[in-house]
């Protein structure tokens, strides 16, 4: 770890000359003194201006199998550490990925609203299988500050949906979101309430709909297994007449992944069909 930590100074040095990082790719084991030395450097070196483009990696040295709740949790704690002790680093960061970390509300809310601003925030994957209690937030509410994402990715991992409805008005954390992927959302879930986040971002170009039934809970043993950890799976209550509205959409394209023919699946593509006025260019869709 020495010799890495060595390595990376050598990097993150502010030089005496006019050189920069155009963008770092960093994976970090958030253990002890080495994270906190890599912490250090890497507030330096955006101080200083030798990083532009920061993508970071929390890794974890178990594999997903060995890994247990109370693993996960560690690593929520220690993440939350890191975020609370260098501030400066995760306000930079243009990419987050975050492996095996239990998301909990304290967890989300200090890093969404307070450790972190996304102020230059370009890509966001957002992975979450609902447990018992979690109730989940606004997306624009958590995402305030953020002005150049681009891409937003929800993964439900077939549980319930955890992102709550948008108000009507225009969100600005959505002015520039040209890719919204909706991955894993449970089969027999309707899609009309996915409308709500084309209305909140309107500029919208690609939207990738993922529906997804867990082939693997094959008798009512693992199905009482899966409801001790997650609860019931319960429908979405949002209204459609709750948020359509007249704004021109841009969606040209829409990816649908596991289709079937069913009512509700149906249905989210004729409301897309019938509020093709909304649409300021032609659209495709596209069934994978």
């Amino acid at each position: 770890m020495s010799t890495l930590t060595k390595a990376a100074r050598s990097l993150l040095a502010v030089p005496q000359r006019e050189t920069f990082i155009t963008s770092l790719c960093l994976k970090l084991y958030l253990m002890g003194n080495y994270s906190r030395d890599k912490g250090f450097l890497l507030s330096e070196a955006i101080d200083g201006g030798i990083v532009k483009d920061l993508d970071l990696a929390i890794l974890n040295e178990k594999e997903p199998e060995d890994c247990d709740d109370k693993d996960m949790f560690c690593q929520a704690r220690v993440l939350k550490a890191f975020a609370g002790a260098f501030p400066r680093v995760l306000h930079f960061l243009t990419r987050l990925s975050v492996q095996r970390v239990i998301f909990t509300e304290t967890f989300i809310i200090f890093c969404l609203t307070v450790a972190l601003s996304w102020t230059f925030l370009r890509e966001l994957f957002l992975a979450c299988g609902a447990q018992l209690g979690f109730e989940g937030f606004m997306l624009s509410e958590v995402l305030q500050g953020t002005k150049d994402l681009h891409t937003l990715t929800i993964d439900f991992q077939g549980e319930k949906l955890w992102v709550q409805p948008e108000q009507k008005q225009f969100c600005p954390a959505f002015n520039n979101l040209k890719t919204l992927s909706i991955l894993c959302v449970y089969v027999e879930f309707d899609l009309l309430w996915a409308l709500n986040l084309l209305e909140a971002a309107p500029s919208v170009e690609l939207l990738f709909i993922d529906t997804w039934e867990h082939i693997c809970l094959v008798d009512q043993m693992d199905e009482e297994g899966r409801k001790d950890i997650y609860g019931e799976r319960t429908h979405p209550s949002w209204e459609i007449s709750e948020f359509t509205g007249t704004r021109k959409w841009r969606l040209k394209k829409l990816q649908f992944a596991g289709f079937r023919p069913l009512k509700q699946q149906l249905v989210f593509l004729k409301a897309i069909m019938d509020l093709r006025d909304n649409i300021s260019s032609p659209s495709q869709i596209i069934f994978l």
